[in-house]
């Protein structure tokens, strides 16, 4: 029978933390990104402990985010090198397909000498920004549950700097890296809710004023890095938005209800830039009639002939 984790630290499994541990259904900052921005069926289906027909999600763009998150914390399934240049191959798939079924990370050689350079390159950056190699000394991949507004909740971080009161989030990134712009992307995914989120459990269950800081590091070389924490306005707004998460999944929760998108037939407008671009098409050509006596179609026709042809 497998037995449920109450409140507090601990330290277990990716695996088992994407199940949920917790003594009843827990609320994480993936379900919470969910359940505001798509809906609580959305949530329903991505639950771990909710869903019977719940999966783990592997796609082949996470292995070098998974290993490079393993190599940095020093926690994870394990990696296996297939010594092939690409999966084209009958026997790389093979290969592949054998080492996700033991519950390792696949990586081509090409893909492993990558990552482990993107390790050289994050630990020598952390350094230049001052705050040193934290994972190296560091609290790494360890489970907080706390119990909040009548919700489990639970989350699971890369890195606890006790020392320093800070916390790390390691995120791999297909474009750059710098501060401003990654943020613009990555709101698209709630890392405010996700900062709100954290910061909610360390102070619950650890105490005191925590640090929340996200490593973006680039997945193409020379894997540059930034290290950024959200403003004061920002996490005030997202405080706002986990609070009003957990109001939803304490309501569906008791009524065991997990509503898709609204039943109503919508009636919407396209965004108001399509009108302003068939307005400015239209105006366009109005001012070619006037100016030609000519339809634009008429004359673009003419264009086009193949030359000396009439049509």
């Amino acid at each position: 029978m497998t037995k449920y984790l109450g409140p507090g630290l601990h330290d277990i499994s990716a695996e088992r933390y994407h199940g949920d541990p917790c003594e009843r259904p827990s609320l994480s900052a993936s379900l919470a990104h969910l359940l505001l921005s798509a809906t609580p069926r959305h949530a329903w289906w991505a639950s771990g402990r909710l869903n019977p027909d719940y999966e783990p999600e592997e796609k082949a763009h996470f292995d070098v985010g998974s290993a490079f998150h393993e190599l940095m914390t020093g926690k994870g399934r394990g990696i296996e090198v297939i010594p092939f240049k690409d999966y084209k191959s009958k026997a790389a798939q093979e290969r592949r397909d054998e080492a996700r079924a033991i519950g390792k990370v696949p990586l081509l050689t090409k893909q492993d000498v990558e990552v482990r350079r993107m390790v050289t390159a994050a630990r020598w950056q952390m350094r230049q920004h001052g705050i040193g190699d934290p994972f190296e000394g560091g609290e790494n991949e360890v489970t907080l549950i706390w119990e909040q507004d009548g919700v489990m909740n639970r989350l699971m971080i890369d890195c606890l700097d006790r020392e320093n009161r800070v916390a790390y989030d390691l995120k791999t990134c297909a474009g750059y890296a710098e501060p401003e712009g990654w943020v613009r992307t990555a709101m698209s995914h709630s890392v405010d809710v996700r900062a709100a989120h954290y910061l909610d459990g360390l102070s619950r269950v650890l105490g005191g004023h925590w640090r929340y800081r996200f490593v973006p590091i680039e997945k193409e070389a020379p894997h540059c890095l930034s290290v950024l924490e959200l403003s004061e306005g920002a996490l005030f707004m997202a405080q706002k938005k986990i609070e009003r998460a957990r109001e939803i999944w304490r309501h569906c929760l008791a009524t065991n209800s997990w509503p898709a998108w609204s039943a109503e037939i919508a009636v919407v407008d396209p965004p108001a830039w399509h009108e302003s671009k068939w307005l400015e098409r239209e105006s366009r050509e109005q001012d070619f009639k006037q100016r030609t006596s000519q339809d634009v179609l008429a004359a673009s026709i003419r264009w086009q002939a193949p030359q000396g042809v009439t049509p």
